[in-house]
């Protein structure tokens, strides 16, 4: 991965942050949008996706203090925004009104908790975005010659993790083999 690649990586991923963040919106204020929210997960979230792939190249070039702290930022962008999502996922308790007239709306005492939780996912976009944007500016910084020198780095510990996979595993077949004679 490239450098501008890297920072248009970040760009996207800041804005599916505030398409996150406007979803909620919506679905506070139309129901009809909590059909389309999905739960906050790894395997569909651009941020830890991108932070998965190559942690150490990545924490290098990001700095380590600022990768440590979106994680952390990280953690809570997932934990605030599932936490609205339960609410709209949860089916609200209906009364005898609301099921002749067949109503799903969510009930007051929800909809102050989902804004509540809006307000803090907010926040915490706002700080991730923040955080991403200082992420950027170091990248944008770095020398082009290092960010070659890290992508080889990274190449040859991927390649050393393989070689050490595949000893171990001629290892433990040697050993499977002697115990077996």
């Amino acid at each position: 991965m490239s450098k501008n690649d890297c920072l248009s990586e970040l760009e996207s991923i800041k804005s599916k942050l505030y398409e996150q963040l406007n979803s909620i919106k919506y679905a506070i204020n139309d129901e009809n949008h909590t059909a389309a929210i999905k739960k906050l997960d790894e395997n569909n979230c651009a941020l830890c996706k991108m932070m998965k792939e190559n942690v150490k190249f990545r924490s290098s070039n990001m700095g380590a203090s600022l990768f440590s702290e979106l994680k952390l930022l990280h953690t809570n962008l997932h934990d605030d925004y599932n936490k609205a999502i339960e609410i709209l996922r949860t089916p609200s308790k209906k009364g005898l009104v609301s099921k002749l007239i067949n109503s799903n709306k969510i009930n007051n005492l929800e909809l102050e908790r989902l804004k509540s939780y809006y307000d803090d996912l907010g926040i915490t976009v706002d700080a991730t975005i923040n955080m991403l944007e200082k992420i950027m500016r170091r990248v944008h910084a770095l020398n082009e010659s290092r960010w070659e020198n890290q992508e080889a780095l990274v190449e040859d510990e991927k390649n050393e993790a393989n070689l050490t996979q595949n000893s171990q595993k001629d290892i433990d077949e040697d050993t499977w083999n002697e115990t077996k004679e």
